[in-house]
């Protein structure tokens, strides 16, 4: 009989990498961003706990979610789509 366990898990927005490494142990670590409109923001990303886990997950929303970008900027034909971590 396969083995379940119930994870919070939820929808890949806010919370997301937050609610992964919490259900793995893992660790969150903040990081400089270039955001959606070019302008510098913080966002995190989180490593997957587990002996040796070599899995990170990026938290796109706080890099490059609709909150960062102004109402009147809100075309995606304009808004540049590449996030440079550094």
């Amino acid at each position: 009989m396969p083995l379940s366990r119930r994870l919070p898990s939820p929808d890949g927005g806010e919370g997301f990498t937050r609610a992964l490494v919490a259900a793995t142990g893992g660790e969150v670590r903040p990081i400089g961003v270039t955001g959606p409109t070019g302008q510098r923001v913080q966002a995190h990303y989180g490593f997957l706990g587990g002996p040796e886990s070599k899995t990170a997950v990026l938290e796109m929303a706080a890099a490059a979610g609709l909150r960062l970008v102004p109402r009147n900027h809100r075309n995606p034909l304009q808004t540049p789509h590449t996030v440079w971590a550094s």
